[in-house]
């Protein structure tokens, strides 16, 4: 199926113009290949739409098209298709267990399949209907390399007991031997893009009415819902007060640092927007007083700390696709700390080499 319109609205909602050539060559003089590219002339900002199965590489692949654009800010969105640490959780939940012996799943197996088709997808329907349906239409609706899929699955897999699993084909010991779901059940499939600031896309939880809206030329306005129920429209447009409160965990617990973090998102082209939940907007000083207000913050020795309920508040978005944000912040941040630190050493050596020479560094 032809994916075109589908990374059509999602450009449109974040404030991209759709490009028909999804193909960019880098400062290393490798052409690379993306789902889709978004840019937007005025602001600067390029959003590409990676296949990539390995968060890495899709930062690698980043640097490379940003030494090439020094004036553009790169942005890339990793869209993924299969999360088996969903299921695995998912199947824990529905049966309160995480282990199964192999002579339990073949018996439940061979009495699923004597069942008829309808009731077959009643019971799938179920239990494991959104992210199941969910992975299955995403299969089916982008254009994903097939080798890109397989070494996805095949990174997923690791987490799984395949001891056992193997072990239940020993004639002797087969039947008995318990298959552990804890390690599928731990994978966050999501963990090495927060950490390199990539964003992921989890495809898999768009329901049938939302892929129905992205498949056909839509309002900007209802795609930007559905975006945002997906935690990837706060990854482009990440409300003021929801960064506030997660670089005050991060440790950057003085207004000044706040003021400093949150120029340094705007400079990433992660355009800081209004507000989710603060009635103030721009002002740091009345956000941060309504942050203490609400008993998100308090102010200690070194700055503002997050309170018990500011950390709960935190623990509830942390895993979604904004978290990258802070990532890619705190280490544009460092790298200057860093630079500072040099410069001052050599400074304060009396050398006559002077300061590095200057670079953009972001």
């Amino acid at each position: 199926m032809d994916d075109t319109q589908l990374w059509k609205n999602i450009s449109v909602a974040l404030d991209v113009e759709p490009r028909e050539n999804a193909a960019i060559t880098g400062a290393s003089g490798l052409e690379h290949q993306f789902l889709a590219i978004g840019a937007d002339d005025n602001t600067k900002r390029l959003i590409a739409y990676s296949s990539d199965p390995d968060a890495r590489i899709a930062v690698l692949i980043q640097s490379d098209i940003q030494s090439a654009f020094p004036d553009w800010r790169v942005l890339v969105a990793r869209p993924q298709i299969f999360d088996v640490g969903v299921l695995a959780r998912d199947l824990i939940r529905i049966t309160g267990r995480e282990s199964f012996r192999a002579s339990e799943l073949r018996g439940l197996t061979e009495k699923f399949n004597t069942l008829p088709d309808a009731i077959k997808s009643e019971l799938t329907e179920k239990y494991f209907g959104q992210i199941l349906t969910g992975m299955t239409v995403a299969s089916q609706r982008i254009k994903f390399p097939i080798t890109s899929h397989l070494v996805s699955v095949l990174y997923q897999a690791v987490k799984f007991d395949w001891r056992s699993a193997l072990l239940a084909f020993d004639k002797n010991v087969g039947m008995e031997t318990s298959i552990d779901l804890t390690g599928l059940a731990s994978l966050d499939n999501m963990k090495l893009d927060r950490e390199l600031g990539v964003c992921p896309i989890p495809m898999y939880e768009l329901s049938t009415a939302q892929w129905e809206l992205l498949s056909v030329p839509s309002d900007r306005d209802a795609v930007r819902a559905a975006l945002s129920d997906l935690g990837v429209l706060q990854y482009f447009f990440p409300p003021q007060d929801a960064l506030a409160l997660g670089f005050v965990e991060r440790g950057r617990g003085t207004k000044i640092a706040i003021g400093e973090a949150l120029d340094k998102t705007d400079a990433l082209v992660h355009l800081v927007s209004s507000p989710s939940w603060a009635k103030t907007r721009r002002d740091l000083s009345k956000l941060v007083g309504e942050m203490t207000e609400k008993k998100l913050v308090v102010e200690g020795s070194a700055g503002y700390e997050l309170t018990p309920d500011g950390e709960k508040f935190r623990f509830e978005v942390k895993f979604g696709p904004p978290e990258g944000i802070f990532s890619r912040v705190a280490r544009i941040l460092q790298i200057k700390a860093n630079v500072a630190s040099v410069v001052s050493v050599n400074v304060g050596s009396g050398g006559d080499q002077g300061a590095p020479p200057s670079k953009k560094l972001d």
